[in-house]
């Protein structure tokens, strides 16, 4: 590759890291203060059948790991 070949691949590379940095963001959120987040951790039978009802309260967060049994936690505020 000779001089007259990188610098136009540079300048297109720099242009479009500009762009990406210009108009690509990520959407800002705030979070909230003053509430007390509970974890809830289940063990379901059926890997796919998880509850993610918990009467009296908010479900914020869910997640499932999987290692010799399928271990659910939840993520809750009342």
């Amino acid at each position: 590759m000779n001089l007259r070949n990188t610098i136009p691949v540079c300048l297109a590379a720099f242009l479009g890291f500009l762009f990406g940095a210009l108009f690509v963001r990520q959407t800002p959120v705030k979070a909230q203060s003053g509430l007390k987040v509970y974890v809830k951790r289940d063990y379901p039978p059926v890997p796919d059948v998880v509850p993610l009802d918990i009467p009296g309260a908010q479900v914020v967060g869910f997640s499932c790991l999987k290692d010799n049994f399928v271990e659910c936690y939840t993520a809750y505020t009342k």
